[in-house]
């Protein structure tokens, strides 16, 4: 991943590299994201390592103390925050809300990184059972939003925007003043109903 405005190819292929060596070594897929488009260069080597899909993300943000008090929402929905030893909880749902295998999500979410200052990981529960899955991560007064999914049985009922409200006023209560996220085309809608506009397109590079 670049966060450069500018991709360096160079960069970009050195990155590659060891991407595609580090996954090879479990067989696990991998991608290039950038910030904006990918040069002719940066097209050509994501070729030669079969990454020929491409897919746009759009960057969204809130300013927090601009945004309205969300009041907590009271219902069968309920939104816990997890501790580290949960993390297996929190790979199952967030495993099935993406369709990956589980062990990816363990192996990127251990013990250590939930626990770890500024990052919760957040699952909703509806009727016992549950349904959505995400992260707030808060660094230097901002919040990102991270790995939100619901399981594809339990979609389009407001189980997510439930989770997303809490993770905001978790944020602003920890003195965070602006969210961030990445959406897809399906989910900017419910962003942008939470106040989220979007501020820049990023570009992945995926295998088809």
């Amino acid at each position: 991943m670049s966060t450069l405005k500018t991709p360096d190819a160079e960069e970009i292929a050195d990155l590659a590299a060891a991407a595609a060596a580090e996954a090879g070594l479990g067989g696990f897929p991998w991608s290039i994201r950038l910030r904006g488009g990918p040069d002719e260069a940066i097209t050509r080597k994501a070729g030669e390592y079969g990454l020929t899909g491409r897919s746009e993300q759009p960057f969204m943000v809130l300013p927090l103390q601009d945004a309205p008090t969300l009041p907590p929402k009271t219902g069968r929905v309920r939104v816990r925050a997890l501790s580290g030893d949960e993390y297996n909880d929190f790979a199952e749902v967030l495993a099935a809300g993406f369709g990956a295998p589980t062990v990816i999500i363990s192996s990127l979410y251990t013990p250590a990184v939930l626990d770890a200052q500024g990052i919760t990981a957040y699952v909703a529960e509806a009727d016992g059972v549950d349904v959505a899955a995400g992260l707030g991560v808060v660094a230097e007064g901002h919040l990102g939003v991270i790995n939100v999914a619901t399981t594809p049985q339990h979609r389009r009922r407001g189980h997510a925007r439930v989770m997303v409200e809490r993770i905001l006023r978790d944020g602003r209560a920890s003195g965070a003043h602006t969210a961030y996220l990445h959406a897809t085309a399906e989910t900017v809608g419910l962003f942008e109903s939470l106040g989220f506009r979007t501020a820049e397109t990023w570009t992945s590079s995926t295998g088809t």
